[in-house]
Parts: structure tokens; sequence; C-alpha cells
């Protein structure tokens, strides 16, 4: 009941900004149900080139599964269904689904049958990176109301859920890491990821892990029962919102459908304190600043400490709700993070576009541009391809989407946008 209590008041709500000032909007009043369908195999194609490919697709294609089902077989289907791994395109609203199952199952609307249910977002248990703990201590971490429960006695049906695999910062060792049986004894939370994704640890649990089409072969065919496939289905409702947007045309790339989305939070923003003492336009850049160079290091969650170097005071940030983010971590530090991947990704991509094409920098140089250099015209091409290579040796920075963003802020059609934005920030 505790913990039911606990995941209800996380989850019945989302929240943008700061806990304090955040703008609450309960779950269930906005909730769009996503198209999720079983998958035949993980397809190791790049995101753009699969996103390219899911848009000629029926949306019928596949046998479609409720998201508070997808444990349940399939009928003439015996196999128990034990780990479920769901991929889907960034921004697609996996996160939100996973929000939803857990708030339904707390409101004892639907699997009541699970006892337990523990999310453990990749991107928290990164914070635990050089820790070794047991299973056990590492759901007190997050848990510490199930200390007096006897969790793993055998009576009880747990669901562990992984939100995020893209964003894990683990090498996932599943060939070399050691096998782990028994959920008190201590290790690296890699071994525990790996040894209870793959069943060693605790196999009665029940596992869901989502992912980004990119990163889901981290996880072998082998330890995965049931792949799942999310869409969006229909896009009416974007089309009637985008359509209402100053210049009266619907977004035709995804570098346009950010760049509108940023639009509409420099005018929220204007609205709340129209007489700040920074310019928008500085403040989107260094925002663009921090999220790059937190991109790189691989960083989804950072510090006052981090946003303060790229000259960003809270307060002033705190403004832009819509774009990031703040809450206490267990030891009541403050954490910010942008409100999504995505955001991150596209202000890093506005923030390495703008350096080049206004000041002529290429942030990827290693070394300081002489006078010479930097009244020299470089050609697009060259950050283009210092960008790409970049990305082939990230390993949990540059993404796919990332060089996607980057290459679509220098088309024409950009143009037009970027001054929109820039006139608006002013």
């Amino acid at each position: 009941i505790q913990l039911q209590m606990k995941l209800m008041t996380k989850f019945q709500f989302l929240l943008e900004g700061t806990v304090q000032q955040g703008n609450p909007t309960l779950l269930n009043e906005i909730y769009t149900e996503l198209y999720i369908t079983d998958a035949k195999e993980i397809n190791e194609e790049c995101e753009i080139r699969q996103i390219e490919t899911a848009a000629m697709k029926a949306v019928t294609e596949g046998t479609p599964i409720n998201c508070n089902d997808i444990f349940t077989p399939i009928p003439k289907q015996d196999q128990l269904i034990r780990t479920v791994l769901t991929k889907g395109f960034a921004g697609i609203g996996k996160t939100v689904s996973v929000q939803k199952f857990i708030l339904d199952w707390a409101e004892e609307k639907a699997n009541q049958d699970i006892h337990f249910i523990f999310p453990l977002p990749f991107r928290e248990l990164n914070l635990l990176n050089d820790k070794k703990l047991s299973l056990l201590d590492l759901l007190h971490v997050f848990f510490p109301e199930t200390k007096k429960m006897d969790i793993f006695s055998g009576k009880y049906k747990v669901l562990i859920i992984f939100d995020g695999l893209d964003e894990c910062h683990f090498p996932l060792n599943f060939q070399s890491n050691e096998i782990l049986q028994d959920a008190t004894k201590e290790a690296s939370v890699d071994v525990l990821l790996t040894n209870l994704i793959a069943g060693n640890l605790l196999p009665s649990a029940f596992i869901w892990i989502t992912s980004r089409p990119a990163a889901a072969d981290l996880i072998p065919s082998e330890c995965v029962h049931r792949l799942t496939e999310c869409s969006a289905g229909s896009a009416t409702v974007l089309e009637k919102m985008l359509s209402q947007a100053e210049s009266g045309e619907i977004p035709k790339t995804l570098t346009q459908m950010y760049t509108h989305f940023l639009i509409i939070q420099i005018k929220i923003k204007h609205e709340k304190d129209y007489k700040m003492a920074m310019n928008g336009e500085d403040m989107i850049l260094k925002l663009g600043k921090l999220a790059f160079q937190q991109l790189l290091q691989g960083n989804l969650i950072f510090h006052e400490e981090d946003m303060r170097e790229c000259g960003i005071d809270v307060i002033e940030a705190s403004v832009y709700s819509g774009l990031c983010t703040c809450r206490e971590d267990l030891h009541q530090r403050k954490l910010y993070s942008f409100v999504h991947l995505t955001i991150q990704e596209h202000l890093a991509a506005l923030y390495v576009h703008h350096s080049f094409t206004k000041n002529n920098i290429n942030v990827f140089d290693v070394t300081e541009p002489t006078h010479e250099e930097k009244n020299e015209q470089v050609p697009m091409f060259d950050l283009h391809k210092k960008a790409v290579d970049e990305a082939i040796n990230s390993k949990t920075g540059l993404s796919d989407l990332f060089l996607r963003f980057l290459r679509g802020f220098s088309l024409k059609s950009s143009q037009t946008l970027l001054e929109c934005l820039l006139t608006q920030t002013e």
C-alpha cells in the first residue's frame, strides 16, 4: 500500500519546471494511448533510416497490444513472458506509457496480480555507476519503504521497469560479467543489471525495458521474451496544433517541429517575465552550450555548478520550465535536466550551428583557431564531417538525432524559423 501511494503521488502528474513553480498536469487527462505491436526482430539500422521506413509502413502492421497487456501471451502462445523490450523513436511517448502503466496499477485499475512495481530509470541508475551494492540494497536506495518487506521470498509477483536503455552508461557485459544469483551479495550495478535481465538474479521477477531503436541490440535476443514496437498512430492532433503557428505552415522536418516548440517556449517565457535582465537569445544559446557540453560527456542529469559554468543563473533558467526541469535526489541535492533528451539534442545542435554560422567557430576543433583562421570562411561540410566523426567515436553522447538536427538547421527551410526564433528572443 505504501509503495502504491508513493508511485501514485509520483506519476499522477506530468511536471514541467521546478517542483516549486512547476506546472502539474494530470496524466489521466492528457494521456494518448500509443500504438504498440509485436516486433519480429531488433533492427540494427540507424534510427533515422528506421523513421523513414516506419513512415512508409501501414499503421495497422503487426499484432496490436494494449500497454497494460504487454506481459499477456497472445492466444495459443504458452510461453511465459518474463522480459519485454519495447522500442520506439525518441519522443514518441515510451516514458509516459510506462508512467501510465504504473499509475493504472497504483490506482488499482489494472495488473492487480502484480504485488510490487519498481521503476528504475537508467538516467537515475547512472548516478550509481561507481557503487557496489546488492540488489536488495539497490531497491532500498530507491524505495526505502520496502526495507521491512520480504520482497524476494517467492510469495510475490515483482515487476522491475528499466526505462531509457539508450541513456544507459553501463557497459552491460552479458558475456564477461560474473554470474550472480544471490540478491544479498554486493556487486557493481552493471553486474546486477546483466544478471537481472538474463534471469540469473531473481528469475521469478518480470522485467520491462524501453529503448530507442538504436540501443535495443544492447540486450541479447535470447534474454528477450517479447519485443514490442510503439508508434504514435494518427498525427491529426499534432497537425492541428502546428497549423496554428505564425507561419501557417505545418513543419515538414523534425528540426522545424522542435524549433516551433522552442518558439512557443519563448513566447511563454515572455508572458511570465517580459522584463528579464538577460535577453532570451543569450539564454537560449547558453542553454544550448550546456546541452552540448553535457551531451559530449554523456550526461543527461547535471548540477547547478554545470549551469554556472555556462553563465546560466538557475532562477533565470527556471522561467524556461518547458525546457528545463529540477528535482531533488535521494540526498536532497538539486538535480537538473532538460525535459526530454530530444530537447537537449536539439538545443545542442542549435548551439553548434549558431557558433559556426555567426562566430565562425567549429566547436569540434580541439585547437584554438588562429586570427587568420577565424576570418577564413570554412564550408559547412567541414562542420558536418567533424560532427559525424565525433558521433561515430562517441558511445554515449552524440546520436543520429543530434546529427539530424544539425543538418536540418543548415537547410534553407529552417532559416526563416531560426530568424523568427532569434528575433522572438530579443
